[in-house]
C-alpha cells in the first residue's frame, strides 16, 4: 500500500487514480487510508459542481472531520481549492501532473478476472468468460448480479453459464449499441466448405485467438512486445 506519509508532511497531499471505473481506484483508496487510520469522504464530483461553493465546504469539512476526500470525477470541480486536505482523485483519463502522485490502476488480467468470477458468486463459470470478456471487477459483478436476475426472472434459483454470458454481453455492449447492431450467428464449422487446407488455416486462427491469454500473460510475451500483437489474416 502506498505510503501517503510524505503527501501528509507536505500539506498539499494529492493522489490520483487513473484507471476505467470498476477497476478498484476508490478500494485502494480505502485501503490506504485504512492503513493510516484516516476516514474517508467520497465525493461525486458530477454532482457535487451543480452546487454552488462546494469547494471551500469540502475542505472545511474535510479539515474539521479529519476525513480523506475521494473525488470521483475530480475533473468536474477545482480541486485546487481543495487544498490542504488529503485527496484522492479518481479518474478515467490519462493525467498529466507534477503535484500529484499518480497511480494507474490496470485493467485486471485474465487469470485475475477468472478469479473475480468466482469471487463474485459463479464458482462454476466456464473459464472462457474470463479470456471473452476484457471487464472489471466492478463489472463482473454486475454480470453476475444480471445472471441472477435473468434466472429468478425464469423462475429458477440457479443461474446457468447462458445466463453469465448474456450477463456479460450487458456488460461489455452497451457503448456498442449506438454504432452497431448484433448478428445472430447461426452456422457452424459443418457448413463451411472449403479445401482442407484452408479449413487447418481457419482452424488455426480460432486456435489462436482461443490460447491468446496464455501465450501474452501467462508466458509473458504482453511485456516484452510492444506492438505486433493483433491477428492479421490475408
Amino acid at each position: 500500500i502506498l505510503n501517503v506519509t510524505p503527501l501528509l508532511a507536505r500539506g498539499d497531499a494529492a493522489v490520483v487514480l487513473e484507471g476505467a471505473r470498476g477497476t478498484g481506484r476508490k478500494s485502494i483508496a480505502e485501503a490506504i487510508c485504512g492503513a493510516i487510520r484516516i476516514p474517508m469522504l467520497v465525493v461525486d464530483g458530477a454532482r457535487a459542481a451543480s452546487i454552488p461553493d462546494v469547494v471551500p465546504l469540502l475542505r472545511r469539512e474535510a479539515l474539521l472531520s479529519g476525513r480523506a476526500l475521494v473525488v470521483d470525477d475530480f475533473e468536474k470541480i477545482d480541486c485546487a481549492g481543495l487544498k490542504p486536505a488529503l485527496r484522492f482523485l479518481l479518474t478515467t483519463e490519462p493525467v498529466t501532473t507534477s503535484e500529484s502522485y499518480i497511480i494507474e490502476v490496470a485493467m485486471p488480467s485474465a487469470a485475475m478476472r477468472a478469479r473475480l468470477w468466482r469471487e463474485a458468486g459463479a464458482v462454476d463459470a466456464d473459464d472462457s468468460l474470463a479470456t471473452k470478456f476484457v471487464l472489471t471487477g466492478g463489472q463482473i459483478h454486475d454480470a453476475v448480479r444480471h445472471a441472477r436476475a435473468s434466472a429468478a426472472m425464469g423462475g429458477v434459483s440457479a443461474f446457468t453459464n447462458a445466463d453469465l454470458v448474456a450477463g456479460a454481453h450487458a456488460q461489455s455492449s452497451a457503448a456498442l449499441r449506438t454504432l452497431a447492431q448484433k448478428v445472430q450467428l447461426r452456422h457452424g464449422w459443418k457448413d463451411i466448405v472449403l479445401p482442407s487446407k484452408q479449413m487447418q488455416q481457419l482452424r488455426e486462427i480460432c486456435t489462436s485467438m482461443q490460447f491468446r491469454r496464455v501465450v501474452f500473460e501467462e508466458w509473458g510475451f504482453d511485456e516484452r512486445l510492444a506492438g505486433g500483437k493483433g491477428l492479421a489474416v490475408l
